[in-house]
């Protein structure tokens, strides 16, 4: 089964499918919409295809793998349009009697994928505020007061595990779990108070 889809999936429901009597695994990969990436922190993440080519060059995948590899069926579904973070985007489910090559099946289709199928990422990423100004703010009293709502130790704290001046928001709030968008706004609000 190969599927372009704006709508989200169920991967139980897609290993399920997969199950037969005769078959002794169904290896899986899921790619998900990831809060970070080099370029900064991501807020959601737009995904675009050539739906008629991405379908035609998956297709082709499957037909290499289930030659090359001892394997006996393949699901790939992939989701285009606005993500947001931890939603799914991609699932590649591989069946086959013995586990080795389901495995190196489904990652040379991801890597393939990846390489060769016209669908593209589009990461829309968090505006954070210049580095010297969001420093200022954090050391001040107010600042730290917003680091404390959100769990965060302050700059003046020596548990504090980023350097003043590369701190990157988006990193801090991922190592302690905490929801970026909400220390954001806290932020941003603070700021115009500030000007």
């Amino acid at each position: 089964m190969i599927e372009i889809t704006n709508e989200d999936f169920s991967v139980n429901e897609i290993v399920e499918r997969m199950k037969s009597p005769e078959i002794g695994c169904v290896v899986t990969f899921v790619g998900t919409v990831r809060s970070t990436s080099p370029q900064g922190p991501v807020e959601t993440v737009e995904i675009e295809s050539y739906t008629e080519m991405a379908r035609e060059k998956l297709s082709e995948l499957v037909e290499h793998v289930k030659k090359y590899f001892e394997i006996a069926d393949v699901s790939i579904i992939h989701r285009v349009g606005k993500l947001e973070i931890s939603e799914n985007i991609v699932c590649i489910a591989v069946s086959a009697v013995h586990r080795k090559d389901a495995f190196k099946a489904c990652e040379w289709l991801i890597n393939e994928l990846k390489k060769c199928v016209p669908i593209w990422k589009n990461e829309i990423f968090t505006k954070i505020v210049e580095n010297t100004r969001l420093v200022e703010i954090l050391k001040s009293p107010e600042g730290s007061k917003i680091l404390a709502k959100h769990n965060l130790p302050c700059l003046h704290c020596p548990m504090a595990t980023y350097e003043i001046g590369t701190l990157k928001i988006g990193e801090v709030a991922k190592m302690y779990g905490i929801n970026i968008k909400n220390l954001l706004k806290d932020l941003n609000k603070n700021i115009r108070k500030s000007r």
